[in-house]
């Protein structure tokens, strides 16, 4: 065998065990859309969250409401999502926002 064929299969080999170990991870990971994606997120208040408002997330703007017992978030200040109730974020203020 020269050594062109022989540089040629590692060079495949290699190839081959990488896609192999890329696929594997990309089929190994967790979906993470829709409703899981967006808790934890930082938000910015759309209108005073009194305890219901809106929140601009992505430049969507989504219904919210401040969690119970929650501090009020006012206009323009910035909340994170706690978690999703239906369609609507359950948000609390973020310490330190505007």
């Amino acid at each position: 065998m020269d050594y062109e064929t022989l540089a040629f299969f590692i060079v495949f080999g290699a190839f081959f065990v990488f896609a192999i170990v890329k696929a594997f991870q990309l089929w190994t990971k967790r979906a993470t859309t829709g409703r899981e994606q967006l808790v934890g997120m930082v938000v910015k208040a759309e209108t005073d969250i009194i305890p219901e408002g809106t929140v601009k997330v992505r430049g969507e703007i989504w219904n919210a409401r401040v969690e119970k017992g929650g501090e009020h978030v006012k206009k323009g200040e910035e909340a994170r999502v706690i978690y999703v109730d239906d369609f609507v974020l359950v948000v609390k203020k973020e310490k330190g926002g505007e």
